[in-house]
């Protein structure tokens, strides 16, 4: 997951908003997909929004890249894109996967 190295370190975008963190794309697992904002490289320690499948229940917190790659998670994008932006695609896509 290379691309995350483009990422701010860890606890650099407090001060950004939400909407205006730029973030790298790691999904899809059934209907999941994490949106990276911050990684640190030495931890595989990442700072970002997750959807597990329950849209009302996705929230921002602390994941681990190194999990996600054991599982079998993959980076989707190459280049750091706008929340919003990035939101967006990846629901069009998943709706276009799974219909919802």
């Amino acid at each position: 997951m290379e691309a995350l190295t483009k990422l701010p370190n860890m606890y650099s975008t407090e001060n950004v908003p939400l909407n205006d963190k730029m973030v790298i794309t790691i999904g899809y697992l059934v209907r999941m997909f994490w949106l990276i904002a911050e990684y640190d490289p030495k931890t595989k320690l990442a700072f970002g929004y997750a959807n597990l499948g329950d849209d009302q229940n996705a929230e921002w917190g602390y994941i681990s890249v190194a999990e996600l790659e054991e599982v079998g998670a993959k980076q989707i994008t190459t280049e750091p894109k706008r929340f919003e932006d990035a939101l967006n695609d990846a629901m069009s896509v998943r709706r276009g996967m799974w219909g919802f």
